[in-house]
């Protein structure tokens, strides 16, 4: 399957382009924090901190594909390097503050139809991105999310999906903004920096070898915070 990575002017768009979608903080989100789909989906209300400063997200769940069709729960995350507090960008915020605004409406309009949603330790928990009666997001809309937020800013869809912000994180950071690979192992939560460098491949084809090791472990506690990106990542956020 065809896929490929936006440039620095394309994601811009698309990020810009965030605010015309009901999915659109989920979209930008796939674009400044480098998480994967499924991650994005998992997050609940109480993992968010819009108020600090800077603002962040702790990822800890993600929305795991059961086998049937359309059929998932919310689970641990493909890897527990991804589990921590991640920086989140201006416009992130903005958006997910127009989302919680929307999604109180539509509770208040389903009332006593509104689904209650649980973890899979039977937790109960608000995710973020829920349909109007508060049932989960699955990645296929997702994924038709990004296809159409593309589409709104005029950028030629074929080959994104939401995968593609995650790789385009990478590669803006690493080969465009000349951030360290480790510092960007980090922010998008790869447990080393050779899955980084395979994301990282520059607009002539050509890497540029990692400037020191990543130290991070897959072994992290589930219930651990990973410490938040340095600040040369934060500085990257604010520019979006």
């Amino acid at each position: 399957m065809f896929t490929r990575t936006p440039s620095l002017e394309e994601t811009r768009r698309i990020i810009a382009a965030c605010a015309g979608h009901p999915l659109g903080a989920a979209v930008a989100l796939l674009f400044t924090m480098g998480n994967r789909g499924a991650e994005v989906l998992g997050l609940a209300w109480e993992d968010l901190d819009m108020d600090a400063d800077p603002p962040t997200a702790r990822v800890r769940r993600g929305w795991v594909h059961s086998g049937t069709a359309g059929g998932g729960i919310y689970g641990p995350t493909k890897t527990t390097a991804t589990n921590g507090v991640h920086f989140l960008a201006p416009v992130a915020v903005e958006l997910l503050r127009q989302r919680r605004a929307v999604q109180q409406v539509e509770r208040s309009e389903a009332g006593d139809d509104w689904a209650e949603v649980h973890d899979h330790t039977g937790a109960p928990i608000s995710p973020v991105f829920t349909t109007s009666t508060g049932s989960p997001i699955i990645p296929q809309r997702l994924y038709k999310a990004v296809q159409q937020v593309c589409q709104l800013a005029g950028v030629d869809p074929k080959g994104i999906g939401s995968h593609a912000g995650r790789r385009a994180v990478v590669s803006l950071l690493y080969a465009e903004a000349g951030k360290d690979l480790s510092d960007i192992a980090r922010h998008v939560g790869h447990t080393n920096t050779a899955t980084t460098a395979g994301m990282s491949a520059t607009s002539d084809g050509g890497r540029r070898p990692p400037r020191r090791p990543y130290t991070g472990s897959s072994t992290r506690p589930h219930s651990a915070p990973r410490p938040l990106v340095p600040r040369r990542v934060r500085r990257w956020l604010l520019s979006l």
